[in-house]
């Protein structure tokens, strides 16, 4: 356990310190303050608490489940990348485990994330006091389990484009190569896979089989996609429609086993992989 944490520590310094992220932390002030201003420009009527939690919902779903994606593919990516160096072959020497070295980086990267997620939202939530007052103290109060949930299943859907960016710099020896692949990746999960031609496509598939099966597949095939079922656990957050049973459960289950398998995968990648 100290050489994992050791591992972790040193990956961890390496994340902060490295300008990418300065920059990332930068650019998502920018945007915090640009979504903030456009909550206020839009606003009309008197505040209440629950206007204040749907603004704060609404602006973590922009955060995490769109544009906070970016961030966990370019710190896993890095990660692994810095194993071309000849990290992992100056470790052959000391007692020192692959998975040592895998565990210390998942949870540096891990953390690396958590702490941007944290800075974030504190940036969010203190430019809200400022401009709103002691309403959003209330609203924040009343709304701290929420929250915390929130920021769970957003941690674990970032976890999954951290760890397909890991397994892809595992799997990928040239650095040029398996940076296109992570970008092509994040587009595909964000941006393609989970539009309704796409997923329309598929079921049709479902459809020659037997017309009945092509409804059911749409809705199956439609919930199995990382990004609609963090949108939609954010929209069933929102206070005036509460815990809505808008999805199914294993939706929210997914999100616990793509993780995890692709966990299992760089684990498995990482330790066969040959040392250069």
């Amino acid at each position: 356990m100290g050489n994992v944490l050791k591992v972790a520590r040193k990956e961890f310094a390496e994340i902060t310190g490295n300008p990418a992220f300065l920059v990332a932390v930068a650019v998502y002030i920018l945007l915090i303050i640009l979504m903030v201003k456009i909550d206020v420009d839009g606003f009309q009527g008197e505040t209440s608490i629950q206007v204040i939690q749907g603004m704060l919902i609404h602006r973590m779903s922009s955060i995490y489940s769109t544009w906070f994606c970016i961030v966990p593919v370019f710190i896993g990516f890095s990660c692994m990348a810095s194993e071309y160096g000849g990290t992992l072959n100056t470790l052959l020497t000391k007692p020192v485990y692959r998975d040592t070295i895998i565990n210390g980086k998942l949870i540096a990267c891990l953390g690396g994330i958590l702490c941007l997620n944290v800075l974030a939202f504190l940036f969010m939530a203190s430019l809200m006091i400022i401009l709103f007052g002691g309403i959003v103290v209330q609203a924040l109060l009343s709304m701290f389990g929420t929250i915390v949930v929130l920021f769970f299943f957003s941690l674990l859907y970032s976890s999954i484009f951290l760890l397909f960016s890991m397994l892809i710099g595992i799997l990928i020896k040239e650095r040029s190569a398996a940076f296109l692949v992570c970008m092509l990746m994040l587009i595909l999960i964000v941006l393609i896979i989970p539009t309704a031609p796409f997923v329309g496509s598929l079921s049709k598939i479902f459809g020659m089989v037997n017309p009945a099966f092509e409804a059911p597949a749409n809705r199956l095939l439609t919930e199995m996609m990382p990004k609609i079922i963090i949108s939609n656990i954010y929209m069933t957050s929102m206070p005036q429609l509460g815990w809505s049973d808008y999805f199914s459960v294993y939706a929210k289950v997914l999100l616990f086993i793509y993780p995890l398998v692709l966990l299992i995968l760089c684990y498995i990648s990482f330790l066969r992989r040959d040392i250069a």
